[in-house]
Formats: structure tokens, sequence, C-alpha cells
């Protein structure tokens, strides 16, 4: 074998002829080692320094010896031909030693965690094995194996009866075994659950993976369209500014040929925009002649037949309620009660409640005191004033029902809840104060007070 010269100190005998023993290199690291163990001094070329100065014949000597007393014990030559360091190499167990104590809890699972791969554990799988990792980096060497190290720095372990040498840990077959056992014992339809979340993890992992990769070149073809789309857009918004422009434009001149200086501009403007709610309110204006605009009972229904294009079951009622007074137009009870109709089958709570007073009337169509009181009573249980009135007076009549001048005390007190309706109560409540008892009163003035309308 190749063998080196190894310097060590000349003898006293032979100090004047300076003469140097060749000795192997295995021999010489055994002495550094046998050195250490007895706590001699070790120099930086790995000759032990002992105070007895020994001559390096002596040390020959004594090193044959102890060859020769110690042959069951291993030496670098026993360890395995493959140094464990070109192999998978077992985690090492970390050094806690004055660490606190959160720390010292974080390292040890994280060597835990290395030694689980180690014996081939998947963590996504059985993260609830891993004691099972801790437990096995921790096992001792049982006997008869002892743990040595190699040339490289790296332990392996000797059997001192077998004479057989090994990288692995003896116990880690045994650990390795136990993890296969216990994991083959989890439910199928729980292990396909995990493997299912790990494949979606690897492919969101993958998937970000690509996400950093730049991206491919376009062709010439992609980048010409892709101009020609640029283009394309601005044309396109060029033409809809130019539109909207237009329109608005349009809308201006609308607005200004059709106002009315003297009528509520603000609601006007925005219902020669289109607003409904702006158009009923106008035409309620010139309807009525209130906030200090004259009435105009033409240009009032132009703004109702506006806003009845939209299909607004109130512009239906007030275009009704002019055929009703004859106001813009001449006047036809038979073409207000089929307006109020209308409306009131589009859920419009006023509109019932002139259904059912033309019909107590009988004007627009037959006198129907059962279906005067079902419109009106309708009307009344969701708050309108005008049903509440008329079915008080039917109460106090006894029309299609027997008379009952309290619970009519009750519907003229609710009708009077709405200010504008208070002087054509009253002479019905000074009627009814000379037919009721005191407490009559009391009580159809507590029920009016706790009356709530239906559906609000």
């Amino acid at each position: 074998g190749r063998r080196k010269q190894v310097a060590s100190k000349p003898s006293k005998d032979k100090e004047d002829k300076n003469e140097w023993v060749i000795v192997k290199e295995e021999d010489a690291v055994e002495a550094v080692e046998d050195s250490v163990a007895q706590g001699a001094k070790v120099t930086e070329k790995g000759k032990p320094e002992n105070k007895d100065k020994k001559t390096a014949s002596s040390a020959k000597k004594e090193l044959t010896d102890k060859k020769t007393e110690n042959k069951a014990e291993p030496s670098h030559k026993d360890a395995p031909i493959m140094p464990s360091s070109m192999g998978k190499i077992r985690p090492a167990k970390p050094n806690l030693t004055g660490l606190p104590k959160k720390t010292a809890l974080k390292v040890r699972r994280f060597a835990a965690a290395q030694y689980a791969q180690y014996i081939g554990m998947d963590l996504d799988l059985d993260a609830n094995l891993l004691f099972l990792a801790d437990e096995g980096l921790y096992a001792p060497v049982p006997e008869p194996w002892k743990e040595r190290k190699d040339l490289y720095g790296q332990p392996y372990y000797y059997n001192t009866e077998t004479k057989v040498s090994s990288n692995e840990h003896p116990s880690d077959a045994y650990y390795r075994r136990k993890y296969n056992k216990l994991s083959t014992k989890r439910p199928a339809e729980e292990r396909l659950l995990l493997e299912s979340k790990k494949k979606a993890a690897e492919a969101l992992r993958l998937e970000r993976l690509k996400a950093l990769e730049p991206p491919p070149e376009p062709s010439r073809l992609a980048l010409f369209l892709e101009q020609a789309g640029t283009k394309a857009a601005f044309l396109l918004l060029y033409l809809v500014a130019a539109a909207a422009t237009g329109l608005l434009l349009y809308l201006i001149y609308h607005v200004v040929s059709n106002f009315d200086v003297k009528g509520p501009w603000m609601f006007q403007t925005m219902a020669l925009l289109g607003s409904v709610d702006a158009q009923l309110y106008t035409g309620s204006v010139y309807f009525d002649g209130v906030n200090g605009v004259e009435e105009n009972h033409e240009l009032a229904l132009q703004w109702f037949e506006k806003a009845a294009l939209t299909g607004a079951p109130a512009a239906t009622r007030m275009i009704g309620l002019c055929h009703y007074k004859g106001k813009g137009k001449p006047q036809d009870f038979v073409e207000a009660a089929k307006l109020f109709r209308q409306a009131s089958d589009k859920g419009d709570i006023a509109s019932k409640a002139f259904v059912g007073f033309m019909h107590y009337k009988g004007q627009g169509v037959p006198v129907d005191y059962i279906l005067a009181m079902d419109y009106l009573t309708d009307a009344a249980d969701k708050g309108d004033p005008n049903g509440a009135l008329n079915l008080g007076v039917m109460l106090v009549e006894g029309k299609a029902c027997t008379r009952n001048y309290a619970h009519a005390w009750m519907w003229f007190k609710i009708a009077q809840r709405h200010t504008e309706m208070t002087s054509q109560v009253e002479p019905f409540l000074t009627y009814l104060s000379t037919r009721l008892r005191d407490w009559e009163i009391d009580t159809a003035n507590q029920h009016a007070e706790n009356f709530k309308p239906v559906g609000r």
C-alpha cells in the first residue's frame, strides 16, 4: 500500500545521527487517538507530546504491542469501504444545551422532521407520526454495536461480536419498519384525501413555478394583431366619445327647449333627463299649483303621460285623477275607473281606495257595496288615508255591513294622522262623539294608536 513519511521526534540515542522512523499512516492516526484517550496534548502536525519524551523506536514498539493486545477494538480500516458521506447521511442529534425552551423545542422538531425524511416518512400524509421520528433520532446504540468515526469524520457503527461495520444506525431499520406498519393502518379514505391534498399542493407549486418562468416571445402575427387591436380600441373609444357628446348636446337642447323658467327647475331638469319620480313630482306641482307655481293641468297631464310610458302605476293613477276631476281632460268617470283599476292591479294602494269609492258611489261603475268594502278595507289596512276615511263612512252608514261607530271612530282617527284629511274627518268625529260612550272612545283611540299599516 501507499506509505507516507510521518516525521516523529528522533530518539535520544540517535539524536546526533538525526534518523527518522517511517511509520504507516494508520499507525500514526492510532497513536494520535491513543494519546488523546490518555489525555495527552496533540500538536498541529498530529504528533503526540508526551512529558516523558519517548524515543521513536520505543513509541513504535508500544504501538505494535497496543495493536496486538487490542485486536478486538475496531480501527479506521474496519469502517465500510464506501464512506457514509457519499450516501444518505443520518441527521445528527442537535445540541440543545443552553437554548431557551421554545427555541430548543423548534430545533428538536426540525431535527425530527429531517430524520423522518431520512427513514422515508411522508410528512404531508403522516405528520401525526412525527413522534416516531423523534424517538428514532434519539434512540441509543444497542449492544453489541459501538459508534465510531471514519477518516471523513462521519459516524459508522461496529458490531464487536460479528465484526460487521455499517453506515446506518442499528435502530434505523426498526423505526423504518415500525413507520411502515403504522402508516398502512390509516383508513383508505383518509389516505386518499391526504394524497389528493398533496397532489393539489404540488400542482399549485408547479403552477407558481410556471408563473415565474419568462413568457414566450410573441410571434410577428401576434404582435400585428395586438397593434391592430390597440388601434381598433382607440377608434371605438373615439366613436363612443363622439356619440356621448352628441347625446349630451341633444339632451341639453331638449332640456333648454322644454324648460319652464317658472317651474321647479331642479326637478324639471331631472324629469327632462328621464327620472320618473321627478316627472311625477313636476306633474303634481303643476296639478296642485304649489311651491309658487301656477296650476297648469295640461302641462301636468303631459308630465304624467311621460311617466306612464315607463309603466309607473302612480302615473296611471294621476291620469285617471285628471279624468275624474276633469282637469286637463273632459270629466269621464268610466275612463277614470278604468285607469284606477289598471293602477290598482299593479299594486298602487291609493288607486284601490279610488276604485272602492267609485263602486260605493256608482261613478262610472255599477254600485257594489261588497266590492267597495273589499277595496276600501285593503287600502285602509295598508295605510291609505282616503281608504280609511271612506271605510269609516261606510261603517257609520251601515252599507254592506252592520253599523259600528267605535270601529268607524278608529278609522277616522287613523285618517286624521294626515293633516290634509283633518277638515274632512272633523264632522264625522263630532257626530260620533254624541253616539259613543267615553270608554268606547278611549278604546277606539287606543286601537288607532296601536295601528300599523300592513306591509310597512
